[in-house]
């Protein structure tokens, strides 16, 4: 079995994997998100106390349930209520850090117990950790102060047990939330990264050869959502707050629509009326005549900053005609200035969120039409296109989080676990593709890339909604490879980093 750390942003998690079948036996993520929620964004200095705090609380849960094991057994204890992810059947659940709700049993968890858990980690006998045969620890890219939490942790295991230390790339570990309880994984595959830190086109050619197609040049798709979400005034994350948003708008003369996805941003008696919408803001598509392939947010964010100022100055000059608009869902809410607000805000916000897929639709069409043979020149408007992405470190935001499962898309064929299959760049062809990452949780994205992908006979890979946020069990899914290929890290000399540093994964 791999144990695997996940600390590169906001998000404590570890997870136990079997080596053998790729089965997810435990897994446990303590998210900081109401923590960072009153910031508009993640802090930091925030993130790695909280991650000092949380670690070593999960890994407490995990040593319990390795002990909880009998030879042979891989389908554990059950720890009851709070315990979430005690084997790849159990429902997943979402812990708030700042809520201090791990359960009844997190109370028993105390410095005392702590202590001795620390005492315990290097104790070889037929027990607990001696079970492990590596250590999977997420190394880049990240928060520097969130990384360093988890990659300590890990050395200090990985040490004390005298086993080897996996050091994973997040973005590869994303590609792997694809094969989470799956033993075969599939090359070559394109890939959507849409996350709060990155937005890319991926080819994995092979475990060992991910090229990036294209990147953004600024903001980050999820990035974009956190940033219009916060000038509306709606909290963190934005992202799945402003595609509830959206639903709303979009539930139109449905009453039961309307009545849920009102239900879901505070709406008094939304039943007693549908929606009656105006056409979308014609908002801009970033870059909609540029042949190269890169991605852009900065100009649509900006050019939404302006409808809602425009917005704000009408709903200020013109109250009283605007509360009598046949176009504003006024009807069924208590009050005229509320009704105004919540309305807007579902307007800019499905405004934004169609342009931005499309944006990524049009690119991601561009990128089909070339390795379909459409378009010549592909490659040269492919290096062209792979510009900088920004760190972790460069932005005050995270990935979104999603607790809906889903279940993830079965392929009609995969390449064994660690089976060499590169491609030359130039010659890659693929008939799967994939949405990952934590923006990939939004379903209107879903929907449209299922579109383009039937367009242009590709097959969709998704991964479950659990784990489309960062989490310990794709990085633990991705340590297999490297273990049953021995590439293991330097324990004593292994570093964290900001960026992507790793040959695996390039322009």
């Amino acid at each position: 079995m791999i144990l695997s750390i996940e600390s590169s942003c906001d998000d404590s998690s570890i997870a136990i994997t079997e080596i053998a079948s790729a089965k997810l036996l435990f897994h446990q993520k303590i998210s900081q998100d109401s923590a960072h929620s009153q910031h508009g964004g993640v802090v930091p200095e925030i993130a790695s106390r909280l991650h000092a705090k949380d670690l070593p609380l999960i890994l407490a849960r995990a040593k319990e349930f390795l002990e909880g094991l009998s030879d042979g057994d891989s389908e554990g204890a059950d720890f009851g209520e709070g315990f979430e992810g005690v084997n790849s059947g159990a429902n997943f659940k979402k812990v708030d850090s700042s809520a201090n709700s791990l359960g009844a049993e997190s109370s028993a968890i105390d410095s005392s117990k702590k202590d001795s858990n620390e005492a315990d980690f290097g104790k070889k006998d037929s027990r607990g950790f001696a079970k492990l045969k590596a250590i999977a620890i997420t190394t880049e890219p990240g928060l520097s102060v969130s990384l360093i939490e988890g990659l300590m942790m890990a050395k200090a295991l990985a040490l004390s047990l005298k086993i080897p230390l996996i050091s994973v790339n997040h973005l590869i570990g994303h590609f792997y939330s694809l094969f989470i309880d799956k033993p075969r994984a599939i090359f070559p595959m394109g890939a959507l990264l849409v996350s709060g830190g990155h937005t890319q086109i991926i080819c994995a050619h092979s475990p060992t050869d991910f090229e990036i197609i294209a990147q953004s040049m600024d903001d980050s798709f999820g990035e974009s959502f956190d940033k219009v979400a916060k000038m509306l005034g709606l909290g963190y994350p934005g992202g799945p707050i402003i595609e509830r948003y959206a639903k709303l708008y979009e539930a139109g003369a449905s009453e039961s629509s309307a009545s849920e996805s009102s239900a879901d941003v505070g709406l008094s008696n939304p039943q007693k009326s549908p929606l009656v919408n105006p056409p979308l803001a014609s908002l801009p598509v970033p870059l909609k005549n540029k042949r190269e392939l890169a991605f852009s947010f900065s100009g649509l964010k900006n050019a939404t900053r302006l409808l809602i100022e425009s917005l704000e100055s009408k709903n200020a000059l013109e109250p009283k005609d605007l509360a009598e608009s046949k176009n504003a869902p006024l009807h069924s809410l208590e009050s005229s200035a509320q009704a105004l607000a919540v309305f807007d805000k579902a307007f800019v916000s499905a405004s934004f969120q169609h342009a931005a897929i499309a944006h990524i639709c049009d690119k991601l069409e561009r990128y089909f039409r070339q390795i379909k043979g459409h378009e010549k020149g592909g490659e040269k408007d492919n290096k062209k296109g792979a510009m900088r992405e920004k760190s972790h470190d460069e932005i005050d935001s995270a990935s979104v989080d999603s607790s809906s499962p889903i279940d993830s898309i079965d392929s009609a064929s995969a390449d064994s676990i660690g089976a060499n299959h590169a491609e030359s760049a130039s010659a890659a062809h693929f008939s799967d593709f994939a949405i990952i990452g934590g923006a990939s949780s939004n379903l209107a994205l879903r929907s449209a890339i299922q579109a383009l992908c039937d367009k242009y006979g590709m097959r969709l890979h998704l991964a479950p909604l659990e784990f489309c946020a960062d989490n310990a069990a794709m990085i633990g899914r991705a340590g297999i490879e490297d273990f049953l290929a021995k590439r293991f890290a330097d324990t004593i000399a292994q570093e964290i980093s900001p960026r992507t540093t790793t040959p695996f994964l390039h322009t």
